[in-house]
């Protein structure tokens, strides 16, 4: 009582005072200070325009994978135990977070708060000052309202004055910045309620609508910039009433579509653009879903001339990038050169477009391919690269050609379009749009732990094969019931016990069948148990029965319930059914 008592009298003290003389909230005054000590030797975090000085990080993993659910929880220590129907723990970040460049690690929700975008994100492109643009599909950042778009701060923060607010449906699938203003492709018919087809050019600074209008026919895929020049790439074939095949420029200076027209006429979608040199002659790479003018690939002058660089892959070209005189190309084919095996991913010369000779093997699609000081990142939808895991996402060093040891972990394959992620002014950090999911997971079959003053996972890791529907602990045991059949390879049927606290498993091994256990209480002598089944270990038990805590034995209490029984309480010495039906 005293304690409090003191709590109490200190801000009485400190606070209370005429506003001309003092005002706690205002750092350069006494008060500030002296609370702000105050708060910090108390540990107080409450609601307050003082700073918190929270005891440790505490960054709670959630569940993924299966449906993602848990169903049951308990304390024990200082370990909170998961029960549910998951694959994985991992961070909480939503569809767009940072990765450390070098390692792949999350940079930490204490230096930069997870963005928490509600739904995919596929482009994003640097401010050039320490922030980005992101966009997508979502309509929440961090719980805050934003359609399609946003601006975070270099300070990590939500920008409040920029809010295009399209109040549309646009899938935005590019996105470059030049000037004052962003400009923005995709699958897009209205703008702030204007009409804008697959282009749209908005003010950076504040997000309102641009009067310049370039009309796509059709979905507008890829943006490149070179200089005031921007290159548009897709599945149109019209822009503003003139004939362009799936490739276009705009004058940016000029706010003008460029009467520039390549020589030759593709006759499918085009998905990448990169610039090299080719044969010692500037050129501007295509790929995509096209035969013509070449199969998946082809270069150009920037007279729009076709050049004899002809790599000629099997199948799409989703991504290219370039470094060190070598094309690196991503999708989805078996071979190039007309029959080189070389799976998704290819390292093609910039004289003829020969293959290099690296076969990396990538078991799946290539659908990003990045190049940022020397590294060239791929995303995608393959798990193993050069004989290694990598899950969806994995880094090659262009000197070396050597696979790096930047490994992510992603939960989620990455689909076209996928954007490229942007990068920290100082190359250290990487932002990287995708779907709703998590990075860095560790893998958990139905039940994990996390301690409670981190909210990390432990390293208990036991493999049930199916759903954990409760959890209850006992006499330094954990009790568990499910739908389950083995844990870690042994034979468990709805019902285990684990020893606290080495969490090793009980030989306890009953046989309740069929069904599922849902429901798990006890008292001094026995452990209850209810759900949908009929026998255990043999004898007729209809949907609720009871073993020893003594000995683990079945106990002649027999309630005989004629259908499932939903919950289990503890009333006054006896046990309390309940059935919903």
């Amino acid at each position: 009582m005293r304690i409090h008592f003191l709590l109490f009298l200190l801000p009485f003290c400190l606070f209370c005072k005429p506003p001309e003389m003092n005002n706690g909230c205002d750092p350069k005054s006494k008060s500030y200070l002296l609370g702000s000590l105050i708060r910090y030797v108390t540990g107080d975090v409450s609601p307050s325009c003082l700073p918190s000085f929270l005891p440790a990080e505490i960054d709670y993993w959630g569940v993924f994978g299966g449906s993602a659910t848990v169903n049951s929880m308990e304390i024990y220590g200082n370990e909170l135990i998961l029960g549910g129907s998951f694959t994985a723990l991992g961070p909480n970040v939503g569809s767009t977070y940072f990765l450390d460049t070098n390692t792949g690690k999350i940079i930490s929700n204490f230096e930069c708060p997870y963005l928490k975008a509600n739904d995919l994100s596929r482009a994003v492109v640097s401010d050039g000052s320490g922030g980005y643009y992101i966009a997508g599909n979502f309509t929440y950042v961090r719980g805050t309202s934003r359609q399609n778009i946003v601006h975070m701060l270099p300070n990590c923060k939500i920008d409040e004055n920029f809010k295009p607010d399209p109040n549309s449906s646009a899938n935005i699938y590019s996105m470059v910045m030049y000037g004052d203003k962003l400009y923005i492709g995709g699958v897009i018919t209205t703008w702030q309620g204007s009409a804008r087809n697959n282009f749209v050019v908005i003010n950076r600074f504040n997000g309102s609508l641009d009067p310049f209008v370039i009309d796509a026919s059709s979905a507008v895929e890829k943006l490149l910039l070179i200089e005031n020049k921007l290159y548009i790439a897709g599945q149109f074939a019209i822009i503003n009433g003139f004939g362009r095949d799936r490739i276009a420029r705009i004058d940016l200076d000029s706010s003008t579509l460029d009467s520039w027209v390549p020589a030759t006429a593709q006759n499918s979608t085009v998905r990448a653009l990169a610039t090299a040199t080719i044969a010692s002659t500037p050129a501007l790479i295509v790929g995509g879903a096209f035969t013509t003018p070449r199969n998946y690939a082809f270069a150009l002058d920037f007279n729009g001339n076709l050049l004899p660089w002809n790599p000629n892959p099997s199948g799409i070209v989703d991504a290219i990038a370039v470094s060190n005189n070598k094309v690196y190309l991503g999708g989805s084919f078996t071979s190039v050169n007309g029959g080189t095996a070389r799976t998704n991913f290819a390292v093609i010369d910039t004289n003829g477009g020969n293959d290099l000779g690296f076969n990396y093997g990538v078991n799946g699609n290539v659908h990003q391919v990045i190049e940022k000081n020397g590294i060239i990142y791929l995303f995608g939808n393959f798990t193993l690269i050069s004989g290694e895991t990598r899950n969806y996402g994995a880094s090659i060093d262009s000197n070396t050609s050597a696979l790096t040891g930047w490994n992510p972990n992603f939960l989620n394959p990455f689909q076209y379009p996928s954007a490229a992620a942007g990068f920290s002014i100082d190359g250290s950090r990487m932002l990287i749009p995708g779907g709703i999911g998590t990075v860095n997971y560790v893998s958990r079959s139905n039940i994990a732990s996390v301690y409670l003053d981190t909210g990390y996972p432990t390293n208990w890791s036991p493999s049930i094969n199916n759903e954990v529907s409760v959890l209850h602990i006992k006499n330094n045991q954990l009790f568990l019931g499910g739908n389950f059949t083995t844990i870690s390879g042994q034979s468990r049927t709805k019902l285990a016990v684990y020893q606290l606290p080495s969490f090793e498993l009980s030989s306890f091994n009953p046989i309740v069948t069929p069904g599922i256990v849902t429901n798990l209480i006890s008292d001094d002598n026995n452990i209850y148990f209810g759900g949908t089944f009929t026998t255990v270990n043999g004898s007729t038990r209809n949907n609720v029965a009871a073993f020893s805590l003594n000995n683990f034995s079945l106990t002649n209490w027999n309630p005989n319930a004629n259908s499932q029984v939903s919950a289990l309480l503890n009333l006054n010495n006896s046990v309390l059914l309940l059935q919903f039906r």
